[in-house]
């Protein structure tokens, strides 16, 4: 709606956020894919990966037919977890990329340079009905998707404590392609989960900022001026939350970071290196 009526040239095919998004979505498949032959071939050349139960059967039992069900439950096990967590983020990044527009330099009234909307767009009118149609999106996607933030802050944040404790840990005892793996895990997952902070975060301080701009803009009548400001004080922040539980804002990342080294830490000193 929004760009059909405030765009007229805006091309969906051509702009940036949507190639971006074709970009994100093939790559999530073509990772899937080859993340399940990956990991049937790690499996399969180092079954004696620590978690696995391949780790704890003595090796006189560990036969053919014992490895190939210990492959294939692995195999379908990881691509499983791997396969929802990159659905549900690849769907919130998607939408996060097209709302973060709108909400840093549509909607904000001051130290913008460039629009991608028309001047109409600006009038107190259209900007309230605009503004609380996507704030109605924006709440009704969190209500869905807001329930999955606390499961994958979790996993990230075990999956990075995890893959540290076994390189700190078990480095001489694995193969040095499993410490390879595992490293990388750790990079990829907390670099990943700091770029959806970060988003997030400043998803949270430009809409604040975005509010805030409406005060001193000077609005076609005085009576519009009234209207926005009272409009304004029922607006509530756009962020990436589940309810008041769990909120993502511009210090989430760095207590994330932290956590992440006060976690690595406590685990050098539990095993005294």
């Amino acid at each position: 709606m929004i760009c059909d009526t405030y765009m007229p040239d805006h091309n969906p095919e051509t702009a940036k956020t949507s190639k971006l998004r074709d970009l994100l979505l093939v790559s999530v498949i073509s990772n899937l894919m080859g993340t399940s032959l990956l990991i049937s071939l790690v499996f399969t050349i180092f079954p004696q990966v620590p978690v696995c139960f391949g780790n704890i059967i003595p090796t006189e039992h560990f036969t053919l037919s014992v490895r190939i069900v210990h492959t294939v439950y692995y195999t379908h096990m990881v691509t499983v977890i791997y396969a929802n967590l990159s659905a549900n983020a690849a769907i919130i990044i998607i939408y996060m990329t097209q709302m973060i527009p709108f909400v840093v330099n549509e909607f904000r009234l001051d130290g913008v340079k460039r629009y991608r909307t028309v001047a109409k767009f600006r009038t107190a009118h259209n900007l309230m009905v605009e503004y609380r149609s996507v704030q109605i999106l924006h709440l009704a996607f969190m209500e869905i998707f807001g329930h999955i933030l606390v499961p994958l802050h979790f996993v990230f944040m075990k999956l990075v404590f995890y893959c540290n404790f076994v390189v700190i840990r078990h480095r001489d005892e694995i193969h040095p392609a499993v410490v390879a793996m595992m490293l990388l895990w750790s990079i990829f997952g907390s670099l990943f989960w700091s770029i959806f902070l970060s988003l997030g975060g400043h998803v949270y301080a430009h809409s604040t900022v975005t509010r805030r701009s409406w005060k001193n803009w000077r609005w076609e009548s005085r009576l519009d001026g009234v209207i926005i400001a009272k409009f304004r004080k029922s607006c509530k922040i756009f962020m990436v939350n589940y309810g008041n539980t769990y909120v993502i804002k511009r210090r989430s990342i760095l207590q994330f970071m932290k956590g992440l080294t006060r976690g690595t830490f406590r685990v050098l000193l539990t095993i005294k290196k």
